[in-house]
């Protein structure tokens, strides 16, 4: 991810990447609570809840979110890459 990251270190962009262990839904959704309010876009790796994927909506409707690996179903994500 590293590498990938520093192919773009001659844009003015940066990239914040999060891991989180397992399928925490709590843990989760403070992760997109915390990015909500200091990204331009985000790109997750879904994780297939309720409670997620109305957060999902919720940040979509501000910038632009794409989903990776899980689709998140009924979210307003502007696209998926599997």
């Amino acid at each position: 991810m590293k590498e990938a990251i520093s192919q773009f270190r001659d844009y003015p962009i940066s990239v914040d990447f999060r891991h989180i262990n397992g399928v925490d839904e709590e843990e989760y959704l403070n992760v997109l609570d915390e990015l909500e309010s200091k990204v331009n876009a985000l790109i997750i790796a879904g994780l297939q809840t309720k409670h997620i994927v109305e957060k999902v909506n919720q940040i979509a409707k501000k910038i632009p979110v794409m989903t990776l690996n899980i689709d998140l179903e009924d979210s307003y994500r502007i696209g998926f890459i599997g």
